[in-house]
This record gives C-alpha cells, sequence and structure tokens, in this order.
C-alpha cells in the first residue's frame, strides 16, 4: 500500500504544539490534539479509510431504498468522511497550504466516489423511488447550514477534550455527510436531476458548516496560532474564501427558508379560518389541509353532519386573498 503520508506533517504539529503565539497549552495536549485532528500523520490511514468509506456508501444507499432511518443513522456513524473534513477546517486555522489543498482533494474524491457507489446501487434496487428518507435530504434549508455549523463546533471542541469523546458520535448523527452524496448517486440515476441537486447542496451546507465551525474552534481555544493568521496574506484569503463559500451555499438555503415559512403561515392561516367556520364541537372531521402551488385544498369527512361548504370557500378566500384558488372537497 502506497504511504500517503506528509513527512512535513509531523514537524508541522511538533512546531504548532510548542508556538508560544497560543493560548498557555500543554505542549503535550496540544500536540496530541493535533495528531487527531490532522488523522492523515497516521501513515497507514488511507486503506481503512477508504475500505470504511465504501461500506458506509453502501449501506446508506440501501438504507436509503429502503426507507429505514435505522440504518441510514448506522451509515452515518461509520462513514469517516468527517475527518478530512476537520483536518481541513484546522488546517485553514493554522495556514498549512499543503494539508489544506490535500484535505480537498481527499474530500473531493471521496465524495465523488459516494456518489458512484449510490449511483451504481441504483442499478440493482427496485424503481419505486423516491422514498421519504430520500426526500428528506432534497429540499435543505439554512436550519441545515446552522446544525452543521453548532454540531462541527460541538465536534471540534470536543476533539480538545478527551473526556468528551463520546460526544463525537452524536456529531456524526446529527451532521450526514454520506447519506445526502448516496443520495445524489441513487436520484441521478433514476433521473431526478433536481432532486439530485438539493442532496448535494445539503452535503455542501454540511462541508462549510464544518470547516468553519473547526476553524473558528481551533483559534479561540488555543490549538492554532491566532496572532499568526491575521497578519499572514495566506490566512486572509482562506478567511475570505470560507466567508464567501458559506454566503454562497446559505443564499439558496435561505431562500428556501423564506418560503418554507410563507408556506408555514399560509397553513396556519387556513387551519384557523377551518376551525372558525366549523366551530367548536363541529361533528365535521377534517382530513386534511394541503397546499397545492398557489392553492389550496380541504378535505372534509362531512358524514351526518350539516356542513357548508360554500361558506368555508369563501371564508377562506377572504382570509388568503381572492386570487387564491380554494378547493373543499367532501366524502
Amino acid at each position: 500500500m502506497q504511504n500517503f503520508e506528509d513527512p512535513s506533517l509531523i514537524a508541522a504539529i511538533e512546531a504548532a504544539s510548542a508556538d508560544g503565539t497560543t493560548l498557555p497549552i500543554q505542549v503535550d495536549a496540544r500536540r496530541t490534539v493535533l495528531t487527531e485532528v490532522f488523522f492523515d500523520s497516521n501513515p497507514r490511514w488511507f486503506q481503512p479509510f477508504a475500505v470504511m468509506l465504501a461500506i458506509a456508501a453502501g449501506v446508506a444507499s440501501i438504507g436509503l431504498s429502503q426507507n429505514s432511518a435505522a440504518t441510514v443513522i448506522g451509515a452515518m456513524i461509520i462513514a469517516p468522511l468527517g475527518s478530512p473534513i476537520v483536518s481541513l477546517g484546522g488546517a485553514i486555522a493554522l495556514g498549512w497550504t499543503r494539508e489544506i489543498l490535500r484535505m480537498l482533494g481527499f474530500i473531493v474524491l471521496g465524495a465523488l466516489a459516494v456518489i458512484a457507489v449510490g449511483y451504481v446501487i441504483g442499478l440493482f434496487l427496485p424503481t419505486a423511488m423516491p422514498t421519504d428518507q430520500l426526500l428528506a435530504r432534497t429540499d435543505p434549508d439554512l436550519r441545515d447550514l446552522g446544525v452543521a455549523i453548532l454540531a462541527g463546533a460541538a465536534g471540534a471542541y470536543a476533539r480538545t477534550r478527551k473526556e468528551l469523546s463520546s460526544v463525537l458520535v452524536g456529531v456524526a448523527i446529527a451532521v450526514a455527510l454520506v447519506p445526502p452524496l448516496c443520495a445524489v448517486g441513487l436520484l441521478l440515476e433514476d433521473g431526478r436531476p433536481l432532486l439530485a441537486q438539493g442532496a448535494l447542496l445539503l452535503f455542501a451546507a454540511n462541508l462549510v458548516g464544518i470547516t468553519l465551525a473547526v476553524s473558528v474552534v481551533m483559534l479561540v481555544v488555543g490549538y492554532a496560532p491566532r496572532p499568526r493568521m491575521p497578519r499572514s496574506r495566506l490566512g486572509q484569503v482562506l478567511a475570505i474564501v470560507l466567508i464567501v463559500g458559506t454566503i454562497v451555499v446559505a443564499t439558496p438555503l435561505y431562500e428556501s427558508y423564506v418560503l418554507l415559512s410563507s408556506r408555514a403561515v399560509r397553513l396556519a392561516t387556513v387551519n384557523r379560518a377551518v376551525v372558525s367556520v366549523l366551530g367548536p364541537g363541529s361533528s365535521v372531521v377534517v382530513q386534511g389541509v394541503y397546499l397545492t402551488g398557489d392553492g389550496v385544498e380541504v378535505d372534509i369527512a362531512k358524514g351526518g353532519a350539516q356542513f357548508d361548504a360554500a361558506g368555508l370557500t369563501q371564508r377562506l378566500m377572504m382570509a388568503l386573498g381572492s386570487d387564491t384558488p380554494v378547493t373543499v372537497k367532501t366524502q
């Protein structure tokens, strides 16, 4: 097996560990944390990384096709793709150009490999797509970026505290990296590129969120030389790139969040109007209230009760606007 270790990485870790510009942290403690963050300092890391990534991709792809949340969660736990992303955040904080490029390369190659696994597995799966588990990863919004940032910060901080090592499992579950990429492959194979684009956006949100959080935490807790990074041209460029990347990813997520909020407000308005028309203690059963494009649909199980469908339609049009199509169905 080829040795993918960068000979200069160990020396760089040693230098950063003894750097007097950081906060007063024990040299041994800093060395231990940095060695764990930059997991590729182990010369035998690549083979287990590749094997576990392939297995996690297979498990996630099958779990998504089965609509099995438990299987997908299992894939999240065993997937190792978070390690190079944490290394990327640490390398940005330290301004290590070569490690940044290496980790970016491995993240891109790993992501493409996972998408390929999902695509190939999709060739042998039933065509009843997409499942709820797949759809859940195709419509991210701003909240997903928030989860990635907070979970990434928790994971980075846990790596600096040995007693918090159990937190890392929760971080792996909170921030899904492999399942969205598997969803991309499965959806592309199924001929649904727009849905695949949404799943890819979710992965991008997790990627930039974790990277940003790790970089900030490494600087704040003193495992990266804070005074050095802002003065260097490289540090400034990297900070700008990371911030711009976060904004680029956050823009469509914000638009999705605004649309979701608008739909939630409309749905609440419709429900209030339905309750107002039916009155308290009504025996009329509302089967469902749905938003259909620009319109609204209300399904009523009338039974033996008296029900004024025209009155409900009129009330909904008054609440939502006369230009809103309203359909009231009774059974």
